[in-house]
């Protein structure tokens, strides 16, 4: 199911879950890889405490009452059975993992007492590492990153690396693939003042080197913004990582008010294709820039109704802009609910492929030791009772198979869902600036 790899390159990175409701950070499915952190022991709380803590909540609160096909009693009892023999925490927590995810719904996850305080830092958008600060991805099996977005004033930005360039080495490493599939992106990082040499590639262009100092970057997912002129009209573009930072919505209103500073716009593309959901007041916020009303609900599995009302908050005329959202089989979580509430009400056409079918709610849950549990607990449908659970969202202007997978390997300029989305939205084709 997964095509993308998205690493943000801090020290610890975690494998979490997809969207949150009233708490911190969730970064979902798909997910950065995991590097195992360092857990702090407890000596106040018992092991077999927390995984009767852990057992009850998912007994009183999952949204499936079938526990998705899973016979949670006996996953529980034989858990118990195993844990008194169990004497370190890094592999109990590492067991309360593999039991919430035998659950089986790509959603529901575990956190170790370290990593929800990881979490709650990056919600806040205070973790800090120490590298050159791009966001980059993996596509298939090709043998380098590719940069989505540079950090914002980061050490990659001031040296001339720019969305869509290709990092080809590290440090005369290929910056990927190894023999067992695993990258080298880890290789960015390092200590403070030390230098790192790349060879960046920009498409079309012939590879260069370049030797860049690494430096302390507090982490804030990039909103890249770009500006499209084409004979039919200027076309801002909005490129969102996730949902699951503070200050998403908030700045995605600054991007849209920076593009209108520059002029006008005839349309708007909201790019959500490695978008893998987050928070719901970065939903709601986002939405509201586009849209408002009813926008649907979201349904526990005891029947309860949570209304998804969304607030107009406009933005020169951001409710009436014609909107083009680029979506992909990456596109999970909240973001599929951003993108699906826009279809559902007129205001956008989607353009690109389906996408996951994941948009169970989670809600967290501390426990005892300090450990926390994200849980699936409500199911989304749109305002006339269905969903797209399982099935995806179906995109209005699909993309031919030759061009499906690899947009992220093409300069912005010539991106085929992007240059499909400008068609769309103006009559016209490519331009830039």
């Amino acid at each position: 199911m997964k095509r993308y790899t998205l690493v943000l390159l801090v020290l610890v990175i975690l494998s979490l879950g997809c969207e949150t409701v009233y708490a911190p950070l969730g970064l979902g499915s798909p997910t950065p890889r995991t590097m195992v952190a360092t857990v702090v022991p407890t000596a106040d709380v018992t092991h077999e405490e927390v995984l009767r803590q852990l057992c009850d909540l998912v007994r009183e609160n999952y949204v499936y009452p079938d526990y998705n096909g899973v016979d949670w009693d006996a996953k529980c009892n034989s858990m118990a059975d195993l844990v008194p023999t169990i004497e370190d925490d890094a592999t109990f927590y590492a067991l309360m993992d593999e039991l919430i995810e035998s659950l089986g719904d790509d959603h529901s996850y575990f956190l170790s007492p370290q990593e929800a305080e990881e979490e709650d830092r990056a919600w806040a958008g205070s973790l800090d590492y120490v590298g050159i600060g791009v966001y980059v991805t993996r596509v298939d099996d090709k043998p380098f990153a590719v940069v989505l977005a540079p950090m914002p004033g980061g050490p990659a930005e001031a040296a001339g690396i720019r969305a869509r360039d290709r990092i080809l080495t590290i440090d005369g490493t290929p910056a990927c693939c190894n023999d067992d599939g695993s990258d080298n992106f880890d290789l960015m990082l390092g200590e403070k003042g030390t230098e790192v040499r790349l060879l960046v590639q920009t498409p079309g262009e012939a590879p260069r080197e370049l030797t860049v100092e690494r430096s302390s970057i507090t982490m804030q997912l990039p909103i890249l913004t770009h500006r499209f002129t084409t004979p039919g009209g200027n076309v801002g573009y909005l490129f969102l990582p996730s949902l699951d930072e503070s200050t998403i919505a908030s700045r995605t209103r600054g991007a849209i008010r920076h593009l209108l500073d520059e002029g006008p716009l005839d349309g708007l593309i909201l790019d959500l294709r490695t978008n893998y959901g987050g928070e719901y007041r970065q939903l709601t916020g986002i939405l509201g820039l586009f849209t408002e009303g009813y926008g649907g609900y979201f349904l526990t599995r005891g029947g309860e109704q949570r209304p998804l009302t969304i607030e107009a908050d406009p933005i020169d005329g951001s409710q009436t802009m014609p909107l083009a959202v680029l979506i992909g089989p990456e596109t999970a979580s909240y973001a599929e609910v951003l993108a699906g509430v826009l279809q559902f009400k007129g205001r956008a056409t989607l353009v690109g492929e389906t996408t996951e079918g994941n948009v169970e709610t989670l809600h967290a849950h501390a426990l005892a030791d300090g450990s926390r549990l994200w849980l699936a607990e409500e199911a989304y449908l749109f305002p006339d009772g269905t969903s797209m659970e399982g099935r995806g969202l179906q995109p209005d202007i699909p993309l031919p198979m030759s061009v499906k997978d690899e947009w992220a390997i093409y300069p912005l300029e010539e991106d085929p869902q992007i240059l499909a989305a400008l068609h769309w939205l103006t009559g016209a084709t490519g331009g830039g600036d």
